[in-house]
């Protein structure tokens, strides 16, 4: 039974948490009378990143170190100088850079003048909530990375997004 309680190492309650307050965003949101699309993004978002948040917050334990907190490009330091996980470190890496791109994407149906502001708040976020509560380390590298993140799914927005203005004017 015990696999019927978490999905991807997740507890199941959580994407439960994440569809309640998603379903809220998307009903305020409609209430305000907003966009259909405006209103799926927010409550995507939402529960988006709740599952984010449980991912790299809710679902760890404590660390077991006195400190929570990691200098710049200190990973990048660490496979350039052979380090026996460099090929984990790398993986982090590149899981900390698309881990945001669904909000990149998600983000400019919410807001066409702040998105990427947006996502590196939400990335600052999970970074301070792994601060706080000492589950998980707060580094300034994956606030980079989930940056990085973020400017893919938003430039992937963007192209979708002149794909279809293309597609609409072109026809007769």
């Amino acid at each position: 039974m015990h696999y019927l309680k978490t999905v991807l190492g997740i507890d199941l309650s959580y994407y439960l948490i994440a569809f309640l307050l998603g379903a809220a965003a998307f009903g305020i949101c409609r209430v305000k009378s907003q966009r259909l699309s405006m209103c799926l993004a927010a409550a995507m978002s939402v529960a988006y990143m709740v599952v984010v948040l449980s991912i790299t917050v809710f679902s760890r334990g404590p660390t077991d170190h006195d400190f929570n907190y990691f200098p710049p490009l200190w990973a990048y330091k660490a496979i350039l100088s052979g380090h026996p996980d460099s090929k984990g470190l790398l993986i982090q890496i590149i899981v900390n850079i698309f881990m945001l791109v669904p909000m990149g994407f998600m983000l400019p149906f919410i807001s066409r003048r702040y998105p990427v502001l947006i996502g590196i708040m939400c990335s600052l976020l999970v970074e301070s909530m792994q601060y706080i509560t000492k589950r998980g380390y707060f580094e300034l590298d994956d606030i980079v990375h989930n940056t990085i993140g973020i400017l893919i799914g938003y430039l992937a927005y963007k192209g979708f997004s002149n794909i279809r203005t293309r597609t609409n004017t072109s026809e007769p």
